[in-house]
């Protein structure tokens, strides 16, 4: 892994570089300050999206979260497996997106793994993966949420086998469409009837790939998971746009 860098307020942070967050500041109960990788280059006043690091397995091997590298198997009946030095983990099943201007001192970068990660996303996204029990469906925030991440509404993009578990949602926030759309974002067709369900007063929708995060079931930032849906094409452009938005493989 190279070396860290700091950065101005001007310079681009290269994608891998990860950084240390303060838990202060990131909207979880974990009281840790962990490490994140960046996912996708960006320079202020961008904001960027990072993914989870760990040490540990868990999440993957008892939950199904997508991570990179998969973990090993579990050593078989019997058989004495000689320890394997510390590897960290790429969790982006846990996305946070966060001011690139305050990304100031990476503690280093793994550019190595940054494609894997993004294979790793493509999973966590359940790219492909349709409609199903929660993915698709229309979140609803706490008011707590709505304060610290600024939205109310999310569809749900976790892929069914993680989303099953109900512990962090990986989700897109929605905006009424007076908001404006930037050019990253996704406006919603003209009447897709899944808006009037959000808010009667609004005449379309967009949703903003930038702000791509995962909210927490077990934190109780999800208020509910509506049995509403969005429309197969809107899914269908949604993935059509994240998978550029962060140059998927």
């Amino acid at each position: 892994m190279k070396h860290g860098l700091s950065f101005d307020s001007h310079q681009p942070r290269p994608a891998g570089h990860i950084f240390l967050l303060p838990s202060q500041h990131v909207y979880s109960s974990d009281r840790k300050n962990r490490g994140y990788i960046l996912l996708r280059s960006c320079t202020p006043p961008e904001d960027g999206t990072l993914a989870y690091r760990s040490r540990q397995t868990t999440e993957a091997t008892v939950y199904k979260a997508a991570c990179y590298p998969p973990p090993p198997a579990p050593p078989r009946p019997g058989r004495r497996e000689r320890p394997s030095p510390e590897v960290s983990y790429y969790y982006p099943s846990r996305l946070l997106y966060w001011r690139a201007r305050e990304l100031t001192r990476s503690m280093g970068a793994d550019t190595a793994a940054v494609l894997g990660v993004r294979h790793a996303l493509r999973s966590a996204l359940g790219i492909g993966e349709g409609i199903s029990e929660l993915r698709g469906h229309i979140a609803r925030m706490t008011t707590a949420t709505l304060r610290t991440l600024g939205f109310r509404w999310a569809v749900v993009l976790t892929h069914p086998d993680y989303a099953a578990a109900h512990r962090w949602q990986t989700v897109v926030p929605i905006f009424g469409n007076q908001r404006g759309a930037g050019p990253d974002d996704l406006s919603s067709a003209e009447g897709a009837g899944w808006v009037s369900v959000l808010n009667a007063a609004w005449t379309g929708a967009v949703m903003a790939i930038p702000l791509t995060c995962s909210v927490s079931e077990l934190d109780g930032h999800v208020e509910a998971i509506l049995p509403t849906t969005v429309d197969a094409d809107t899914l269908t452009a949604l993935e059509i746009q994240l998978v550029a938005y962060f140059q998927l493989p």
